[in-house]
């Protein structure tokens, strides 16, 4: 298993199958692996969870084409986002407001100041993605912008 295979698994505890894509493998040559499932939702795998059937792999051979590693990124991105916004309690769009109550657009563009201040110095944060939490927070601003006067 790699990253951009798609794979199916029955998931005793839920009792549905899911199929998705690899996005991440947490140990190599197999599980846990990370799997995202066609509305985004990330799962993770650990071996325990029934077997895993491979639907479809991509072939070492053969680059994927431009079309398919855009469409792994922005479904790993919005992955991301899903997560996070589940995590935090969707609160970017509904803070909690005790300290700051700047508007949505306002908080988002200080979190994407701080992003590429992180990018301009060069300290990564052990564990941060910094281009991928700067790409979030620029999505989330396109959606405050188109959802705000």
């Amino acid at each position: 298993m790699k990253p951009g295979d798609r794979v199916r698994y029955h998931d005793c505890l839920a009792h549905r199958v899911i199929e998705g894509t690899v996005v991440q493998i947490d140990h190599i040559g197999g599980p846990p692996l990370t799997v995202v499932d066609e509305d985004g939702v990330r799962f993770v795998h650990t071996g325990d969870d029934g077997p895993l059937e491979l639907v479809e792999t991509k072939s070492e051979s053969a680059p994927s084409s431009a079309a398919d590693a855009i469409a792994t990124e922005c479904d790993a991105l919005k992955a991301m986002l899903l997560e996070k916004n589940a995590a935090y309690g969707n609160s970017v769009f509904a803070p909690v407001g005790i300290f700051s109550k700047l508007p949505v657009r306002e908080r988002l563009l200080v979190r994407i100041e701080d992003k590429l201040s992180r990018l301009r110095g060069g300290s990564e944060f052990p564990g941060d993605d910094t281009i991928k939490d700067l790409i979030g927070y620029l999505i989330l601003y396109r959606i405050a912008e188109r959802s705000s006067p």
